[in-house]
């Protein structure tokens, strides 16, 4: 059972109204009646003229949510008696906040906006996570800066192969309950699974937390997920989050933060490392925030870390995780008022899930398990590391598949099936040696080995360069890269830019870039960030602009033909050569995603191409990319290659 009503406090100034979820229309009337009864009290006490603080015309101090109030702990400069509401624009200290990887860019943001002290070292935490099986030079390099970087500054830092940032966070203490920490990473809701209100923050905000030790942070709609029921044996957090994208995928939380509760006894059966995985994947349910609540089933698990940290000394989780910082959250643990007025109210009985599979394509689109088993769907390759799933019971559950097959099997070996490509975390460097050794091309260090996306079509010959980067632009040396990537291919087609998406692979047809030398053609592609170009052929002036201007190409006619069999007509391909206005909407699909991805295994000249869910895989070899051109590519352009031989 699951169902969705509106509460009273609307975040659009609109009037509130109550409505169920379109599936299954479960809310009682008594329930709506009473929803709709309490608008006018809630338009009272939200009036523009009067603070959030203000007594309503009852009497009442306006009741705050958790999410509501865990911000009014970190909120800065508030009027005196303010108390913070859903809506509001807050400048506020987060307790901690995290970089990955991206701590080096961060890092260049703060230094160039004149900074040289990082305002509150022992509020930033630094862990290197995204990127660690790419030991070229240059990510090394960029590693070595970050390190050096965090000892500068007295900054807590964790190298690769220490762990995920989220679940560091988590483990190590940072990600306390009760208290809001923000990363740059859209999964930080990660730190909702214990009582710690996450949210993601994008760069320019990190460099001010370094900087200042303070952001601003909009409040957003909140919505209270109800749980009931009790989680089957078998079924995972996992299978709840995916449930709930699949089940309530009309948007309903996009942009909201969200607040699960539950009895006692449905609490309890969702475990901490359940939590830690509801929470993290509310980012893909669209929502800002996913917190739980500080109740016993936390409690238990923070006793655990506390004793465990207590008994290696030296460990530095036992100056964040103790009984005594445990007894102190407990005697003034933040809970909702009984009374507070959400944006939303959803409710799932646990009881009545089964696992379930996520996808294809969308988190929208979930089908349980027991459907999908009967069609033994072969599995190509397998994951079990991610921040989503690889703390140690999902270690231990996957291990336990192995252990019951053995004793299903006696005297067979359990091992992975034929032809699935597993992965775990401490598995894959034997594998990524293996391959390498095949390799007939040598790679130069910092040059990508891999390049992969998905395809975009533009189904149309002879395109050329004015279609690509309009001659009345071309003068314009004021354009900006945006505003270079915004006109890209706009004489071809106004809709490019808003189909095109960042690392797609732009596949066209035979004479691309044909026309005049303008080296535009090559660098607003560059800009729209398109890594790729392949076509039936190329424009020679354009080929050499491209490789002049690190734009990467590659001459795939078998792959354009498959294209054009499979979603052309020569009505499309007659359309290019039309004016716009003149060509009808049946007609004019100019640019079309098409579902299908690529990857470009440049060590092994070879591309492998998947044509969508459920359709074909084939691989067919390409031009060699030789050191030379990869050295002029990896430099930046023939321009940047040249001065730096001078």
């Amino acid at each position: 059972m699951h169902r969705l009503v509106s509460s009273p406090r609307a975040w659009s100034s609109g009037p509130s109204i109550g409505r169920t979820h379109p599936q299954l229309r479960l809310a009682s009337i008594p329930l709506r009646a009473r929803l709709l009864s309490t608008t006018a009290f809630t338009r009272a006490v939200h009036s523009p003229s009067e603070s959030p603080s203000s007594p309503s015309p009852f009497g009442k101090r306006l009741p705050q949510t958790l999410t509501e109030k865990i911000v009014q702990r970190h909120a800065i400069g508030l009027p005196e008696g303010k108390l913070v509401r859903s809506g509001d624009y807050i400048s506020l200290s987060p307790q901690y906040c995290m970089t990955h990887d991206n701590s080096w860019p961060v890092a260049r943001k703060f230094m160039s906006i004149g900074a040289t002290q990082v305002r509150r070292p022992q509020q930033i935490v630094m862990a290197l996570d995204h990127d660690v099986q790419n030991v070229t030079a240059a990510n090394l390099q960029k590693y070595q800066q970050i390190e050096a970087f965090a000892r500068q500054h007295g900054i807590d830092f964790y190298p690769a192969g220490r762990g995920i940032g989220h679940q560091i966070m988590v483990e190590e203490g940072y990600a306390w309950p009760g208290t809001m920490a923000v990363a740059s990473d859209s999964h930080s809701t990660h730190y909702g699974g214990v009582g710690c209100l996450g949210t993601p923050i994008v760069r320019t905000d990190a460099a001010s937390v370094w900087a200042t030790s303070q952001t601003w942070w909009q409040i957003p709609p909140i919505a209270r997920v109800t749980l009931t029921g009790t989680l089957p044996t078998g079924v995972t957090g996992k299978d709840v989050i995916v449930a709930l994208c699949g089940l309530f995928r009309n948007d309903e939380v996009l942009n909201h933060a969200i607040e699960f509760t539950g009895s006692a006894a449905t609490m309890a059966s969702l475990p901490v490392d359940n939590r830690l995985t509801i929470a993290n994947m509310t980012t893909e349910w669209g929502a800002l925030t996913g917190l739980f609540p500080i109740d016993r089933t936390l409690e238990h698990w923070l006793r655990r870390k506390a004793t465990e940290a207590a008994t290696f000394d030296n460990r530095t989780t036992k100056q964040r995780i103790t009984h005594e910082r445990i007894d102190e959250l407990l005697a003034n643990a933040l809970t909702a008022d009984a009374d507070a007025i959400y944006a939303k109210q959803l409710y799932l009985n646990l009881s009545t899930l089964s696992p379930y599979i996520s996808g294809p394509n969308s988190v929208k689109v979930v089908t349980p398990l027991s459907e999908l088993a009967p069609q033994n769907i072969k599995i190509n390759r397998a994951y079990l590391v991610s921040c989503t799933n690889s703390r140690a019971s999902d270690i231990a559950a996957a291990a336990k598949v192995f252990i019951d097959a053995a004793k299903a099997n006696p005297g067979a070996t359990p091992k992975i099936a034929d032809g699935v490509n597993f992965y775990i975390a401490a598995a894959s460097a034997g594998a990524a040696t293996a391959d390498a050794a095949k390799s007939t091309t040598e790679i130069l260090p910092g040059f990508p080995e891999r390049i992969s996306g998905e395809i975009i079509f533009c189904d149309a010959d002879n395109l050329d360069t004015d279609s690509i980067y309009p001659g009345k632009y071309v003068y314009r040396d004021e354009l900006s890269k945006e505003d270079m990537a915004r006109v890209c291919m706009e004489n071809y087609d106004p809709e490019f830019n808003t189909i095109a998406r960042k690392d797609d692979i732009l596949i066209t047809g035979w004479n691309f870039g044909c026309g005049s030398s303008r080296e535009q053609a090559a660098t607003a592609i560059l800009a729209k960030q398109i890594p790729l170009v392949i076509a039936g052929s190329f424009g020679n002036i354009f080929a050499r602009n491209s490789i002049n201007n690190a734009l990467m190409c590659l001459e795939v006619p078998r792959l354009l033909e498959r294209l054009r069999t499979r979603f052309s007509s020569p009505l499309s391909r007659a359309a290019a050569s039309k004016p716009v206005a003149s060509v009808d909407a049946a007609e004019r699909k100019l640019t079309r995603r098409t579902g299908w991805t690529l990857t470009w295994d440049v060590a092994r000249s070879v591309i492998e191409v998947q044509e969508g869910q459920g359709g074909e895989s084939w691989t067919e070899r390409v031009s060699e990319l030789p050191l030379n051109m990869q050295e002029i590519i990896a430099g930046g352009g023939l321009e940047a290659w040249v001065k730096g031989k001078l």
